[in-house]
């Protein structure tokens, strides 16, 4: 991870864009446009230096940690789950089955879904880490196969989960195996109209990704593989699996904490 941070920031386009948008970040926070452009530029130089990661991302935690940046910024994201729930709503409608939240974490996205719709759903997730107030079931698994028959699931849910995995084809033919009917996805995308314009925003999205998930969660170990598609790649995968598009929505840069743009799919069978 290292070796691909250095080289994406090699690249004067993508450490521009990089910089735009960690500065942004750290504004978000409550620091100064100089506090924010200087933190940025730190935090870039260190990723920079062809040394240790671990020990790169371990200054940076106490840099972090000496400006007690992550409450602010967890209170900032506190409300992300609701903001979710009011995107896909309108798609819970006609479920009648069971739902599975595919890469629960806490459980938020599935609560709000078992109150507010009054539907039977239940997740799935190789680390869970239940909210306060969270009861709906939520249970680990190994990561490759959920311990359920085929069709145990009416719908999908998978909320930025599948960039996660860096062998996500095996999700695909997961959640295809254990989903009957309908998913519903949003996952984070880059955008452009060349592929060169992809590329670069592939790039910065990965450093977004890596800022958020690695550095403010310092410790989490969350997985940041990078591994995004576009919208019609995602269609194009899923189609290999009997999966058509009932809709495809750009969300845009749905938050305002980090520069990323999402997506949301809808799939039938």
């Amino acid at each position: 991870m290292g070796e691909r941070i250095r080289n994406a920031l090699a690249s004067t386009e993508i450490y521009n864009a990089v910089t735009a948008d960690f500065k942004d970040t750290f504004l978000c926070t409550g620091l100064s446009v100089e506090e924010s452009t200087a933190l940025a530029l730190k935090v870039l130089t260190l990723l920079g230096q062809d040394r240790d990661l671990g020990d790169i991302e371990a200054e940076i935690n106490t840099i972090f940690t000496e400006i007690s940046i992550r409450q602010v910024l967890n209170d900032k994201v506190s409300k992300r789950s609701d903001v979710i729930y009011g995107q896909i709503q309108r798609y819970l409608g006609d479920i009648k089955g069971k739902i599975v939240d595919y890469g629960t974490g806490d459980g938020k996205i599935a609560q709000l879904i078992h109150d507010k719709s009054g539907l039977n759903i239940e997740g799935y997730d190789v680390v869970i880490y239940p909210a306060k107030g969270v009861t709906v079931p939520m249970h680990t698994y190994n990561g490759k196969h959920v311990p359920v028959e085929d069709n145990r699931f009416d719908t999908g849910l998978l909320i930025n989960v599948i960039h996660h995995e860096a062998q996500n084809e095996q999700i695909l033919e997961e959640i295809s195996r254990i989903v009957s009917r309908k998913l519903i996805i949003i996952e984070t995308v880059p955008v452009g109209m060349s592929e060169s314009e992809l590329k670069t925003d592939h790039e910065r999205t990965f450093m977004n990704d890596y800022l958020y998930n690695r550095l403010f969660h310092y410790g989490d170990n969350v997985p940041v593989p990078g591994t995004y598609e576009t919208p019609k790649g995602w269609e194009d995968r899923f189609s290999r699996y009997g999966w058509k598009v009932v809709e495809s929505i750009n969300l845009g840069v749905d938050q305002e904490v980090i520069k990323d743009t999402h997506h949301l799919l809808i799939l039938e069978k």
